[in-house]
């Protein structure tokens, strides 16, 4: 029998994020062990409902599990693997195992970045993604993200687009495409990334299947990256599981309303690379300059009198253009020639300083005339 079969009995009764996987695995050699044991008497008394299930060696529904995978391409590794990534075996609540499409040894890359933010992103946002996920992609830095709409499906599609690596962690089953408009994008990292879930395919998951995945996403990157949310999004939660591993978290300066303490303020993607430099000295860091501007925790700003110096491709440039009348990012890029990345950049200082805010259609309009 395929010692395999015992872990998807085993994630069965364990389900996701749960410390009793753990507890078993550091008392047990394997999950053919942990079948094997009759007496669950020593589990601590929160972990005592589990006993009768951890008695019933029923592995009719495992098997069913195990042939739809088989059947349907659908790999597995389990956590005693030597492919299960090591750092899923350091959380305190580890998957029993990950199901998977694609190449799981993508996840072995030396460095790796966690993107995450809102489903509902601003123009801004999108952008921002895109161009820090094509910095990552481009130094041979993983961009790891949660497919979901919004911010983690344009940097899983960007880390794609310009030849990087990228992972895909999912709060549904393996099987379920979510949401449906990713099918494309979905297939992709199937052939040229990987897509990983602890979810067997059919299994019943609910809300808190998504909230699980995160400490996933936060374990497996060597940071996390909030490109953008607003406060009680659910990228907020990888920020808190990546603090609680002792992982650093950033955020894009002026694109988060409320912040973690702890978590660290960055205006380009060189900045992120600079400081994941110090463990891989040879992270290739792109030469653009960027400004950076200093935040204080939770994203409140620190104002810092600065020069504006008079022609079109700078702020003052920008402020005229943007007096006229709400304009977008993309709109300004084609009035000035500015590339699409060095606007950004601009817009991102005028914010905070507090000439301009971002309206609604990802529009920019001068401040006090919205």
């Amino acid at each position: 029998m395929d010692v395999r079969l015992y872990y998807i009995w085993l994630q069965r009764v364990c389900g996701a994020a749960n410390r009793l996987t753990d507890l078993l695995f550091d008392k047990f050699p394997s999950a053919a062990e942990i079948y094997e044991c009759r007496d669950f008497s020593f589990l601590p008394k929160g972990y005592a409902r589990y006993e009768s299930r951890l008695c019933n060696k029923d592995l009719s529904e495992s098997f069913e599990i195990y042939k739809s995978c088989i059947n349907r391409g659908i790999r597995f590794v389990t956590y005693h693997d030597e492919d299960f990534p090591e750092a899923l075996r350091n959380i305190p609540d580890p998957p029993v195992m990950l199901f998977y499409y694609g190449d799981i040894s993508r996840l072995k890359n030396k460095q790796s970045v966690a993107m995450v933010g809102t489903r509902t992103c601003t123009e801004a946002g999108m952008e921002y993604a895109k161009t820090y996920a094509e910095s990552f992609s481009k130094a041979g830095v993983t961009v790891i993200s949660g497919l979901a709409k919004g911010i983690d499906s344009i940097a899983n599609n960007a880390a794609l687009l310009n030849g990087g690596v990228s992972v895909g962690v999912l709060g549904t089953p393996i099987d379920k495409v979510y949401p449906p408009e990713n099918v494309r994008l979905f297939h992709a990292m199937y052939k040229n990334g990987v897509v990983i879930s602890e979810y067997s395919p059919g299994a019943d998951v609910g809300r808190f299947s998504f909230p699980a995945r995160n400490r996933i996403i936060s374990a497996l990157s060597d940071c996390t990256l909030v490109v953008e949310a607003a406060e009680g999004s659910g990228a907020l939660i990888t920020a808190k599981r990546a603090i609680q591993q002792g992982k650093p978290v950033y955020f894009i300066a002026g694109r988060v309303t409320a912040m973690l303490e702890g978590a660290v303020s960055v205006s380009s993607p060189a900045e992120v690379m600079e400081r994941l430099q110090l463990n891989d000295p040879t992270l290739r860091i792109p030469t653009t300059a960027y400004t950076v501007t200093k935040t204080k925790s939770y994203g409140r700003k620190i104002t810092q009198p600065r020069e504006i110096k008079n022609n079109e491709t700078d702020e003052l440039g920008l402020l005229k253009i943007i007096s006229a009348g709400p304009v977008t990012a993309s709109e300004l890029a084609d009035k000035t020639g500015v590339s699409i990345d060095r606007i950004y950049e601009l817009l991102t200082m005028l914010e905070l300083d507090g000439a301009i805010i971002s309206a609604a259609g990802g529009r920019y309009v001068k401040a006090g005339k919205q």
